[in-house]
């Protein structure tokens, strides 16, 4: 996080996305860090409020004086970590307006992001551009089951324990190949109702898809059937390198180690039945770049609500 507050993914030339301001913020309200939660808030609002709606554009380069956003489309995990930001911060310092905040971008999610194909409700990835008369292109690891009963905290509605249900199914029919694992993107076909490789993009289990199991373990779905793949391709030694992504056409693994965050993730996964020790997951402050030390803090929290539940959101107890 930069002095002024925005969250510079280091990976990609120093941009910022909407997905790290949300996480910054949500990491900021769990660790009861008001400051910080206000300063990465104030420069949010500043800099990404560009929409005319709660949602936020996804991506701002640091171009000029004071950058500008280059892609008004949004993000829906951004969005989703965006509104549970809010949400935990209101139970942390009730009376600042937060909830308010976090029940308007929680109206423009089920207004702008929710489509029913046939009996399913899905999220889409962004407001725009996934769509097309034959198919629509979807993120299983956008799919954040904890979000959706928080959301619900503030903007009561049925549609949200829907999109959970819902998405939970569809996490289970977007696995390929031997192991069955989860895609990165896919494309989910109108007539048949069934996915298949998202087109334009490499379809791996990859840096998306790394966080299917973390959200799946965070909801304690330890039973669900997409990680039984995964478990399979982390299973041995816990300090072992693991492959960056698997080519699921191909079964081609890549020729170079996962980062830190991906082995945060393997601890949880691993540790699924007796948590790992928060002293047992890699550094965040040692990870080296934005993506992975903010899956190392993300799979922290998960480790706290796992192991502690709901009397972790009331105060750290670790």
């Amino acid at each position: 996080m930069s002095p002024s507050g925005r969250v510079v993914d280091s990976g990609q030339g120093g941009l910022s996305h909407s997905e790290g301001q949300a996480w910054g913020l949500f990491l900021a309200a769990r660790n009861q860090d008001l400051e910080g939660f206000q300063l990465i808030l104030r420069w949010t609002r500043q800099h990404m409020a560009r929409r005319g709606d709660a949602l936020l554009p996804w991506r701002f380069e640091p171009i000029g004086q004071r950058g500008m956003i280059t892609d008004h489309n949004n993000a829906t995990d951004a969005d989703l970590y965006h509104g549970w930001a809010l949400v935990e911060a209101h139970r942390r310092w009730p009376g600042r307006g937060y909830d308010a905040e976090a029940r308007a971008v929680a109206r423009d999610i089920l207004g702008s992001l929710t489509r029913r194909v046939g009996e399913r409700l899905l999220l889409l990835p962004g407001a725009w551009g996934f769509e097309t008369r034959e198919a629509v292109q979807l993120n299983p690891s956008y799919v954040v089951l904890e979000a959706f009963p928080a959301l619900n905290s503030v903007l009561p509605d049925p549609r949200w324990a829907t999109l959970a249900a819902d998405g939970e199914h569809l996490i289970g029919l977007c696995r390929f190949g031997p192991l069955g694992l989860p895609a990165d993107w896919v494309r989910l076909d109108l007539a048949t109702r069934q996915p298949g490789p998202a087109h334009f993009r490499p379809h791996r289990f990859g840096q998306d898809a790394l966080r299917v199991p973390l959200h799946l373990l965070w909801a304690r779905r330890d039973h669900h059937v997409a990680l039984q793949g995964v478990r399979q391709l982390w299973a041995g030694d816990p300090t072992a390198a693991i492959p960056a992504w698997v080519d699921l056409r191909r079964q081609l693994a890549a020729p170079f180690p996962a980062g830190s965050g991906a082995q945060a993730i393997r601890a949880l996964l691993l540790g699924s039945a007796a948590p790992p020790s928060r002293g047992g997951m890699p550094d965040a402050v040692a990870a080296g770049n934005y993506y992975d030390a903010a899956l190392c803090l993300l799979a922290q929290e998960a480790h706290v609500d796992r192991s502690w539940g709901s009397q972790a959101r009331q105060g750290r107890l670790v």
